[in-house]
């Protein structure tokens, strides 16, 4: 077992709350107290920020849904959103639907095959 760490070259401004690799490659999201998700591409050393991801309160948990394009964020504004395609370098406002609204902070977000939206059912 190889015991490489990497230090980010552009990591968030405050304390990380939570990480989560994707499934099928090296993506990296992060989720941070600074109000803000992190998309990076860690085939290269320190990383390659990809995109920000901005919430109007600190992110408390990430995780990617049934692949490396689509991702779901939580934490402190009440709100779980998902954002459907991580691998375009712009998101649109159509890319990014509130999921959920709750009456308390999302502290942690899980995805399950038989309950994604690409699931079909018979």
């Amino acid at each position: 077992m190889s015991n490489t760490q990497t230090e980010l070259t552009s990591p968030p401004t405050d304390a990380i709350s939570s990480i989560q690799f994707a499934p099928a490659s090296l993506r990296l999201l992060v989720a941070s107290w600074d109000k803000s998700v992190y998309l990076y591409d860690t085939t290269e050393a320190g990383g390659r920020l990809l995109r920000t991801y901005e919430h109007r309160a600190p992110v408390l948990d990430v995780c990617f849904g049934e692949g490396d394009e689509e991702a779901f964020t939580g934490g402190l504004d009440w709100a779980v959103r998902r954002y459907a395609d991580l691998h375009w370098s712009s998101v649109t406002i159509d890319d990014i639907q509130l999921a959920y609204t709750t009456n308390a902070d999302s502290t942690s977000i899980a995805v399950h095959k038989q309950h994604s939206p690409h699931t079909k059912r018979a």
